[in-house]
């Protein structure tokens, strides 16, 4: 989509909304905001809760040690395969939390476009 056809749906979404068009997007930078902080602390949770729960598991290993496949190496390795993807997930979701709340506009003119962009189509 170029730029001529973006700025001819914006005029033409602004003209329809009216003075409501200001208050739309306020709207929407402040929803960017909310969503960042959710988004920081959820990902703050989860993590929390995954590193709690890996020293948890290998605090208990460590008493089993001497059979690694014990109940407690099986759950260890498959806290580390899970709890890593997780936590790498959560600190992606925390990253892009912090970005939304630094930047709320950017977010706010993405999400129209991706409206625009989809009711394009």
């Amino acid at each position: 989509m170029n730029s001529d056809k973006i700025t001819q749906y914006l005029e033409q979404m602004a003209a329809q909304l009216g003075v409501a068009a200001e208050h739309v997007y306020d709207v929407l930078v402040r929803q960017q905001i909310a969503s960042g902080i959710v988004d920081i602390v959820i990902a703050t949770i989860v993590i929390y809760v995954l590193a709690r729960t890996g020293r948890w598991i290998y605090a208990n290993y460590e008493k089993t040690r001497n059979n690694w496949m014990s109940e407690w190496g099986f759950g260890l390795a498959i806290f580390i395969l899970f709890g890593g993807f997780g936590g790498v997930s959560m600190l992606y979701v925390g990253a892009t939390g912090f970005l939304h709340v630094l930047n709320p506009e950017y977010y706010a003119i993405r999400e129209i476009m991706n409206v625009i962009g989809g009711a394009a189509r």
